[in-house]
């Protein structure tokens, strides 16, 4: 890609695919906004991507847009799509046949992905296990908070980091807090030459409000029904939670956690709504809860 050779214009680009996914799609100015860059920028970072194989297209109302051929099998429009959507998850959230009916409905998930992400990823994920292994300082580049809403750059202190959940712990200074972070909402990582100031350890409650010093994998698949309630009672679970395919349980949360306690409540509450994937220990303290288990998975 010799139009550009600087990190800033790599991860604006980053940026810029991120921004493409989402529908509607966004216009010249908007993108211009976002990136903080003038428009003849986005022009050339729009040549680039579609040099490198992004299938760029432009709607009746001038916003741009990544196609994948997701878009063009609904046979629907994205305006319409979101309708659908929205028409089933407000009227009919208990019928059978709605979660069946959204799993086939584009999604940006289900979009273009090209090796690029993957390997920005990898070089995150790379960043920010070298940062807990040396106990330095990182700046977070971009971090979209689900919480707040906001993009920012944050410098936080790494503490612990899973690659599988893509979880990573960490000391915010500006908060005075020690914080959970998702790799995915992570756009770029600067590992900095300032060591970790922060002594103790990251105990914090997990998302289930359980305290504790285990850190502990667990893996489920959710229904409909089970990923809107785990979602409503615990925002902090969102972050950690992906669509799937393949069956009824259209949604997968994938996370550290203190205990099983907390994150056993919430599966016993909802028998049948819930797959336990993997983690032999949490199916196997579920079953000695109910006896013979409501939902687990074998």
């Amino acid at each position: 890609m010799g139009h550009y050779t600087t990190t800033t214009a790599l991860t604006r680009i980053l940026r810029m695919v991120y921004l493409l996914g989402d529908r509607p799609g966004k216009t010249i100015a908007q993108l211009s906004e976002s990136l903080q860059v003038d428009q003849r920028s986005i022009y050339r970072y729009l040549n680039i991507l579609e040099e490198q194989n992004y299938c760029v297209e432009k709607d009746t109302y001038g916003r741009y847009f990544l196609f994948s051929p997701d878009d063009a099998s609904s046979g629907l429009h994205e305006e319409e799509v979101q309708l659908v959507r929205t028409l089933l998850e407000s009227a009919a959230p208990a019928n059978p046949l709605t979660p069946g009916i959204l799993g086939k409905l584009p999604t940006p998930e289900k979009r273009l992905i090209h090796p690029l992400i993957n390997i920005q990823a990898g070089k995150i994920s790379a960043t920010l296990f070298e940062a807990c292994k040396e106990k330095m300082c990182v700046q977070l580049i971009q971090y979209q908070s689900v919480s707040s809403g906001k993009v920012s750059d944050r410098l936080v202190e790494p503490l612990e980091f899973d690659v599988k959940s893509g979880q990573l712990v960490a000391f915010d200074p500006e908060a005075g807090l020690v914080k959970q972070f998702k790799a995915s909402r992570i756009l770029d990582v600067e590992l900095l030459n300032q060591p970790r100031q922060y002594k103790k350890n990251a105990h914090l409650p997990d998302m289930f409000h359980m305290s504790g010093s285990r850190r502990i994998r667990i893996v489920l698949h959710l229904t409909h029904r089970a990923y809107r309630l785990m979602v409503e009672e615990f925002p902090e679970t969102s972050e950690f939670i992906t669509r799937r395919e393949g069956d009824d349980f259209n949604y997968e949360f994938c996370a550290q956690v203190n205990a099983y306690e907390g994150v056993g409540r919430f599966v016993l509450g909802l028998p049948g709504e819930i797959k336990v994937a993997g983690t032999a220990g949490f199916k196997e303290y579920i079953k000695k809860k109910i006896g013979m288990g409501w939902g687990i998975s074998e």
